[in-house]
């Protein structure tokens, strides 16, 4: 299987009307938008291998291949005080990304019980950018530049047990996942960041159908890990879920889902290093960000 998504806008522009209040002024800048170039190309790559034997189990082999090249993800403004339109300059943004994630899943179910497992998934990306800030007369007045070499690796496993009863089916599985990621930050001050993460649920579900309504029901508890530098932290998150679906008739249903999903923050923003995004915005990790709730309802 392969699939191509291709894009390539060869006028594209952003307004952008900001304020900054600081400790002992107020900056109120203009970026007025013009042409530049945004292209990026996506490609998957599937190949695919199953065995059947019917009512008895299936097993399932896919090796997946997405490839992400954006060579030009580019932004040109004309910059200016809000109360000084007249006295402006120009600022060019080049940025360019890339990224390849091959994973192998492995899928194998059996009549009554049922198993499930993906592994080996690996990632690897490159995003380098460059913001240029001059005058009318092409004189340069900043130029600032980062790039960002980032892999990371997992390995992901499922077991789910399945019990059909007259009215309603029982499930309960165990999921498990270990990933290694690991960030370079090329530049004057350069810094290597590694993340080790764990991530344990349990869970146990009930589905059935009440009339026109059918449910889900879950109750699981959810073991967080991670260790970046010298921060380690364990979390427990209680993770229920609830799903519902009517059918008033045929043609139509209303479908209802409450879930709960621990969130671990991504290396980037763990990682102790501050990159500037243009002559007064910068962005800065933190390495005491914990794992935290997401409520989806």
């Amino acid at each position: 299987f392969y699939n191509l998504s291709a894009r390539n806008f060869k006028k594209t522009y952003t307004d952008i009307d900001e304020t900054y209040v600081l400790e002992n002024k107020t900056i109120h800048r203009v970026q007025e938008g013009l042409h530049d170039q945004n292209k990026h190309f996506t490609h998957n790559i599937d190949l695919s291998y199953n065995l059947t034997e019917q009512d008895k189990y299936v097993f399932n082999v896919v090796f997946r291949n997405s490839i992400y090249d954006a060579p030009s993800l580019n932004q040109s403004n004309k910059l200016y005080d809000a109360a000084d339109a007249d006295n402006y300059i120009f600022s060019g943004l080049k940025n360019k990304q890339s990224g390849y994630t091959p994973s192998l899943d492995l899928y194998y179910q059996r009549t009554l019980p049922k198993n499930q497992m993906l592994t080996m998934s690996v990632m690897h990306t490159d995003n380098n950018r460059l913001y240029h800030e001059y005058t009318p007369q092409a004189e340069d007045l900043a130029m600032l530049e980062t790039d960002v070499t980032g892999n990371k690796r997992s390995i992901i496993g499922e077991a789910i047990y399945d019990k059909r009863f007259k009215s309603l089916v029982f499930s309960s599985g165990l999921r498990h996942s270990r990933m290694y990621a690991r960030n370079e930050y090329a530049g004057s001050s350069p810094v290597v960041s590694e993340m080790n993460q764990a991530k344990t649920a349990a869970f146990a579900e009930v589905q059935g159908n009440i009339k026109k309504v059918s449910y889900g029901v879950s109750a699981g508890l959810t073991r967080s890990y991670f260790k970046e530098g010298g921060e380690e932290h364990t979390y427990y998150t209680f993770t229920p879920t609830v799903r519902l679906n009517f059918s008033p008739h045929k043609n139509g249903n209303i479908n209802y889902r409450f879930n709960v999903e621990p969130k671990i923050p991504s290396l980037s923003a763990l990682t102790n290093v501050e990159q500037a995004i243009d002559t007064i915005q910068i962005v800065r990790g933190n390495p005491a960000l914990e794992t935290y709730s997401v409520f989806n309802n």
